[in-house]
């Protein structure tokens, strides 16, 4: 019996006090504070209000002139996530977004959508051959765009801090922004 009741009195103690011990800290959680005094993981704001989660078509982000503080909010962290509706993982990462941005009335969630691989069947030679220009002519400009972000895949993550810099991002297979979110979702309790 006094074995339960001191078990019970550490389990409370640890508890109460979680947050505070260094284990209970994600290691892959790096502080923004360290970096420039903001930590985009603490709650702070009017959590009453809700960010945003918007969708836009990647012809949106194809001109030359585009770069992703274009799309930040100021004040707010914003999430750039290049996304496809064949990336399962990118499929399950909205409701999670949904449960952030209701969370955090400081975070704003922009998902550019890559257009899914289009087939076409036609009969008509000529309008074959005229399709398939067309499509030549839009791929070419969708690999453009994915080189200058240096996207080899999806979810491809950026996260922008409330001055509009890059503070966190994938590039190719390094999964920098990717793996700060997954970490930052799991730090806010959110499953996914």
């Amino acid at each position: 019996m006094l074995k339960k009741i001191i078990f019970v009195v550490i389990a409370f103690g640890v508890y109460q006090k979680w947050d505070k011990l260094p284990f209970a800290q994600s290691r892959l959680l790096p502080s923004l504070k360290q970096q420039n005094g903001q930590d985009p993981t603490s709650k702070r704001g009017n959590i009453s209000a809700y960010g945003s989660l918007k969708h836009i078509p990647l012809s949106r982000v194809q001109g030359k002139n585009f770069d992703f503080p274009d799309l930040a909010v100021p004040g707010s962290y914003t999430i750039v996530d290049f996304t496809s509706e064949t990336c399962s993982t990118c499929l399950a990462l909205e409701p999670a977004y949904q449960k952030l941005v209701r969370m955090r009335s400081d975070v704003n969630v922009i998902r550019i959508d890559l257009p899914s691989s289009t087939g076409f069947t036609t009969d008509n030679p000529a309008q074959f051959e005229e399709l398939k220009k067309k499509m030549e002519s839009e791929n070419a400009q969708i690999e453009k765009t994915l080189d200058r972000f240096q996207i080899c895949g999806t979810p491809h993550v950026t996260i922008l801090d409330p001055e509009k810099k890059v503070f966190r991002a994938d590039i190719c297979q390094k999964k920098g922004g990717y793996d700060f979110l997954s970490s930052w979702l799991s730090r806010e309790k959110i499953s996914w």
